[in-house]
């Protein structure tokens, strides 16, 4: 019985230094992620440090060249601009020429007015 109650004593000591191993390990994670955590927050992505009017600019080259127009959504409509995050909703929404000419599919106005064609 004196054998199993040094061996218990001993496990007992050993569990404890490695809780408390495990502990600081714990602690020093945490700490590395907080500091990854702040470092990813105080990142910003490289197009979103360029000036509005060049981003508009960039924003009519995806237009498809006069007289086509884009379509109202899709992939390549200037509403899918708006949709990326909200600095780009603010250029895309304030740069005129993205709106001047979007195909529009309504029947009954172009049966009335079909001297618009496809763009309005």
């Amino acid at each position: 019985m004196d054998s199993s109650f040094a061996g218990d004593r001993k496990t007992v000591v050993n569990n404890r230094a490695e809780i408390l191993e495990l502990q600081r390990r714990i602690v020093e994670l945490s700490h590395a992620n907080e500091a990854a955590q702040w470092r990813l927050h105080a990142y910003r992505f490289p197009v979103l440090t360029l000036p509005s009017e060049i981003v508009s600019e960039i924003f009519t080259h995806t237009l498809p060249p006069y007289p086509e127009c884009p379509s109202q959504t899709g992939p390549f409509s200037p509403t899918s601009l708006s949709h990326i995050c909200s600095k780009w909703r603010e250029i895309a929404l304030g740069t005129p020429r993205l709106w001047t000419a979007i195909a529009v599919s309504s029947p009954t106005l172009f049966n009335s007015a079909s001297k618009l064609g496809r763009c309005l």
